[in-house]
């Protein structure tokens, strides 16, 4: 088994997590406390963040496919799921990942062909 495969697993298990978080909690939680959860992670481990332009971004959730953005760059370095990035161009669930910038609010990450939505937020 491959590194991207192993990474590639360990999001798509962040990304269930983060789907049964809002759908457990959600309909008894307002907004800020389902954002909250989904910035802060569960089990002990951050949610999958990164830092580009000194802005730190954190999953949304939210999937999207068949999109096709201008590539703005590659995840190059990387942390360990429990930590929080501190450097542009770092994650914490992987490297080699592509990312596109919509706005200083909003980026989205190619994981295996389905971007991912990323909000800016202050850790």
């Amino acid at each position: 088994m491959g590194i991207y495969t192993i990474l590639g697993n360990m999001v798509k298990r962040w990304i269930s997590i983060m789907f049964c978080a809002f759908f457990i909690f959600g309909c008894s939680m307002n907004d800020n406390q389902v954002s909250k959860e989904l910035k802060e992670g569960v089990d002990g481990m951050a949610a999958p963040n990164i830092m580009i332009n000194n802005q730190h971004y954190s999953t949304t959730g939210i999937v999207i496919e068949n999109e096709l953005f201008d590539i703005d760059g590659v995840i190059t370095s990387t942390v360990d799921e429990t930590k929080i990035p501190n450097k542009n161009g770092q994650s914490n669930f992987g490297i080699g990942y592509e990312y596109t910038i919509i706005n200083d609010d909003v980026i989205y990450i190619n994981l295996e062909g389905k971007w991912i939505k990323f909000e800016r937020w202050e850790p």
